[in-house]
């Protein structure tokens, strides 16, 4: 195995950085790849509470992910540069009674057929349960943004929310290597520092491994979007192609397990638990809160407020969200003070305490309290980014009829925080340095080449 990493030091500098930074726990565990065995610890079994965990075992090559990038569309325009096909998924990423086309085609489905209708011909109607789009080329554009793999159209029953019968999801399957480049592009800014999209690289790839519909029971294994991991297609971007090819197949992993390697723009100098506020994450050493200090104080937001918010308005907000999730808020009057209830071993707040006019008290998470705060609803206007509440670690002062509310960092605040990344590595920190500082405990193991 050394002859190997030494034989490859000029087309992989990164590995370089393995050889000389054998101290720390990360490096040592992919400087000395090791093969599972029958005599290797087993993963923990868990509580049934707990979502299921990937083992590293399960991996065996690279894998395909599906994402999906567009919810209950009642039309799409794909097309493509050159000839593409629209199918039946099969199998193994193939596909029967295919139709080719050499122009952009709209797609829509009226609840029973898909209809198909190319540029200046005639439609036709394909009563099918999935149809798939491909292209030789191996990329697909969907309306003005180009997907490498290929894409797949699922239909939507209907909801109270979304009553129509006539809407459908696309989910792009696509190579895990050919996905990362493009989360990269829409996680970093483009002038960030190389070791900053390394780490993030992986980490990026250990999330999407760890949350993998291994059992096959969705149609698609994530979002496009922050939901799970910001995603923009295909990107040709330099740093974004060549973090993804520097650290191919490496991931972070924990007790033989790839770890979900949560990351948010920046901790605001004290990391979350995971477990304290993802209610099926199990509680994990590596996703741990963390005292980061001064990492990350290059973001606009490791420190801001206070913000200002019309305590009526914002009760609504609450208390629409809470009749959106079966949450008790739904009951919730006018907000009269807001304290944490719960904290995490190093003082940042996991749980907080609502109290309204009633002196009716109510329970909340700390990243419910953040998403219900930015709540959308018709009948209030949507929150801008001036009074956007970016974290859920929280100050309030409230008034009767103001709520000030000041905060630290943008986002969960669990593991990796990128601005702190992006910070370290300026300071001179590679990424396996970055990685092992916000995953303590963790290792790093190459599953596939």
């Amino acid at each position: 195995m050394k002859r190997i990493i030494r034989k490859n030091l000029r087309k992989n500098p990164l590995k370089k950085m393995i050889l000389a930074s054998a101290s720390l726990t990360l490096v040592a565990a992919i400087a000395t790849p090791f093969i599972l065995s029958a005599g290797c610890q087993q993963p923990q079994k868990m509580p049934p509470r707990y979502a299921p965990e990937v083992a590293m075992n399960q991996i065996i090559a690279e894998p395909k992910i599906r994402i999906r990038i567009a919810i209950r569309k009642p039309n799409i325009v794909v097309s493509a540069q050159g000839p593409f096909q629209i199918g039946l998924p099969q199998a193994n990423s193939t596909f029967d009674n295919t139709i080719t086309f050499n122009s952009q085609v709209q797609i829509a489905f009226d609840g029973k057929s898909w209809i198909i209708q190319p540029a200046n011909q005639d439609g036709r109607s394909w009563a099918v349960p999935n149809i798939s789009i491909s292209s030789p080329s191996g990329k697909i554009k969907l309306n003005n943004t180009i997907y490498p793999g290929h894409l797949t159209l699922h239909p939507r029953t209907p909801q109270a929310d979304a009553p129509t019968s006539h809407a459908f999801d696309v989910i792009n399957h696509v190579n895990l290597e050919q996905y990362l480049p493009g989360v990269l592009h829409k996680e970093l800014f483009a002038n960030w520092h190389l070791e900053a999209y390394r780490a993030q690289a992986i980490a990026a790839r250990s999330y999407a491994i760890a949350k993998m519909d291994m059992r096959k029971k969705r149609h698609f294994d994530l979002e496009a979007s922050q939901t799970s991991q910001a995603y923009a297609g295909s990107s040709t971007r330099y740093n974004a192609r060549r973090a993804t090819e520097d650290t191919k197949g490496i991931v972070l992993t924990y007790n033989n397990n790839v770890l979900p390697a949560y990351y948010s723009s920046c901790v605001g100098g004290i990391s979350q638990d995971a477990h304290l506020i993802f209610p099926h994450q199990n509680p994990l050493p590596p996703l741990s809160t963390k005292v980061v200090g001064p990492w990350g104080s290059n973001s606009p937001y490791y420190k801001w407020g206070p913000i200002h918010r019309d305590a009526k308005s914002y009760s609504k907000r609450l208390r629409a969200w809470g009749k959106k999730t079966s949450h008790p808020l739904l009951r919730l009057g006018i907000v009269t003070d807001i304290t944490p209830s719960q904290v995490n071993t190093n003082s940042r707040p996991s749980k907080y305490s609502i109290t309204d006019n009633k002196q009716q008290h109510f329970q909340i998470s700390a990243e419910q309290l953040r998403i219900a705060s930015n709540f959308k609803i018709p009948s209030l206007p949507n929150v801008g980014s001036k009074t956007l509440v970016r974290s859920s670690f929280l100050a309030f002062g409230i008034s009767s009829q103001v709520i000030a509310i000041n905060g630290n960092g943008y986002g969960h605040g669990v593991g990796m925080g990128q601005y702190g990344a992006q910070h370290m590595a300026s300071s001179g920190n590679n990424a396996y340095q970055i990685l092992g500082f916000y995953y303590p405990s963790a290792k790093l193991f190459r599953l596939y080449r």
